[in-house]
């Protein structure tokens, strides 16, 4: 018997677009790493794009795309140290972004917005990876 799965067939490109800048309470030198997720409620988060690098203070503008049966649910995940400088020590902090700035396609058509994200700023929901 062969198997057959229209999981595929029914999922289309959906894309979205960040742009912002990244800071440490006003600290402008060091790095973070920005990686674009589609956050899956049901099966592993997907990556939509490469991680970039970029210096505290520069900005940024990402794009990426996924396939799903289901609107995408985007978030900026924030790879960094800021707070623990001294310590061997990353942090992870998440921006959402909202459906309204999703897009039926693998190019996207609207741009969030994020502005300046100061990391010293960000909500609770951050954790943190110590080696």
């Amino acid at each position: 018997m062969f198997g057959f799965s229209t999981a595929g067939l029914l999922s289309r490109t959906q894309s979205t677009a960040i742009r912002g800048s990244v800071i440490c309470g006003g600290k402008r030198f060091g790095t973070v790493r920005l990686e674009l997720w589609d956050k899956d409620r049901t099966d592993p988060d997907d990556l939509m794009m490469k991680p970039v690098k970029i210096s505290y203070g520069d900005t940024f503008t990402l794009e990426g795309k996924e396939n799903e049966l289901t609107t995408i649910d985007p978030e900026l995940r924030i790879i960094h140290n800021c707070g623990y400088e001294n310590e061997r020590c990353l942090k992870k902090s998440i921006v959402l972004i909202s459906d309204e700035y999703v897009t039926d396609g693998p190019i996207p058509k609207k741009l969030f917005r994020a502005g300046t994200i100061d990391l010293r700023k960000m909500k609770s929901t951050d954790t943190k990876e110590c080696n």
